[in-house]
């Protein structure tokens, strides 16, 4: 009921879903594995029993049928990205989002080659303090 509320909600908004049936419809449990991929244990609910999943191929079709979307049975993998690649493929592109942006030329040179020449009349022309600025004592200086 949830699902198709919000499938009708994602078609309103013009989302479309694809949904992918992966497992069986007999179902199985699910196995808790190690980082080696060992399987360890099942998950089990709070009762303790083992938890058994099924998979419910109406519910999936459902749910794509209300979103506008597509149903894919997920036995064989590589299967799934084809239809996928297709399914993408063919839907109608629309412009989501754009953002324009202006490609500014770099100037720092010329500020740079500014800051060059004033350290170099700085270095060159003012090497000696004349005497006005030492009559400032600008930085302190013991007379």
């Amino acid at each position: 009921e949830q699902a198709a509320e919000v499938a009708k909600e994602a078609k309103d908004e013009g989302i479309r879903i694809l949904t992918i049936g992966v497992g069986t419809t007999k179902g199985a449990p699910i196995p808790i594995k190690d980082s080696q991929g060992r399987i360890m244990n099942y998950k089990k609910d709070q009762n303790g029993e083992t938890v058994i999943t099924k998979l419910d191929e109406e519910t999936l079709k459902s749910i794509a049928e209300q979103a506008n979307g597509y149903y894919i049975n997920g036995q064989v993998t590589s299967d799934v990205v084809d239809q996928i690649k297709e399914i993408l493929n063919n839907m109608e592109k629309t412009e989501f989002e754009a953002k324009e942006f202006a490609d500014f030329k770099s100037q720092f040179q010329w500020f740079l080659g500014l800051a060059v020449l004033l350290l170099f009349i700085d270095i060159f022309l003012l090497e000696r303090k004349t005497e006005w600025l030492k009559k400032l004592n600008l930085f302190n200086e013991n007379l």
